[in-house]
């Protein structure tokens, strides 16, 4: 990504505009928003570089803490959100945001009831 970004400034420091960029760097499959958003970055900046991110840094719901949920969940799925965040020493409120936001799973309390015989079945229909 650093080299297409290095590559489309070099180019457009050459007066090329943005049109020729997207033929000469064709090879790349580089698309139009991408040229424009990188000379963007570059008149407003002066680099290439990311910009500095927005609001506060993720700490708890982090990719090694998702990692670390997601085996704990395949490993025994009935265990228990409350006792899973214990042990993890994080929030229940974390950990339910994991699970459901990150992971796309969804938790619920099993129920026994009753048994549909085929038996009783047909007498139903009947």
């Amino acid at each position: 990504m650093e080299k297409e970004r290095s590559a489309i400034v070099e180019l457009f420091q050459k007066g090329k505009k943005q049109k020729e960029i997207m033929k000469l760097l064709k090879i790349l499959q580089t698309c139009q928003n991408f040229v424009i958003r990188t000379i963007k970055r570059f008149n407003e900046t002066g680099g290439v570089m990311d910009r500095a991110r927005t609001g506060r840094p993720v700490s708890i719901t982090s990719v090694k803490m998702r990692k670390v949920v997601r085996s704990r969940v395949w490993r025994n799925p009935q265990r228990s959100i409350r006792k899973m965040a214990k042990e993890l020493k994080i929030s229940r409120g974390s950990l339910q945001t994991i699970i459901k936001r990150d992971l796309g799973l969804s938790s619920f309390k099993k129920r026994n009831v009753h048994f549909l015989s085929d038996k009783i079945k047909t007498k139903n229909l009947t």
